[in-house]
């Protein structure tokens, strides 16, 4: 699930800090990683990429997905949890 924000403030530190997020250490391209888990167990979490907008001079870019287990295959991309994580992350954001 893609959305954007049209936040400038904000660094891609202050976003994870934010909203609860921890790092994901892997190459992204000109995106940033980082995950939630759901449960106190791995697995389900949320994965979050996170990408500046036009070099953030409009904001950025976020894709949730839900990962449902460590199976590359098991992941939902839409659904109910991920447009209350959407919307959680947005309500964090605008008030801070």
């Amino acid at each position: 699930m893609k959305f954007i924000i049209k936040d400038t403030e904000h660094s891609f530190h202050d976003i994870e800090g934010l909203i609860g997020y921890k790092p994901i250490y892997s190459e992204h391209g000109d995106s940033f990683g980082f995950f939630r888990t759901l449960k106190q167990e791995d697995y389900p979490r949320i994965h979050l990429l996170i990408s500046m907008v036009n070099g953030g001079e409009y904001g950025h870019q976020f894709n949730l997905c839900l990962e449902n287990s460590s199976d590359q295959h098991d992941k939902n991309y839409h659904g109910s949890i991920l447009k209350e994580e959407m919307n959680r992350i947005k309500e964090l954001l605008m008030k801070n």
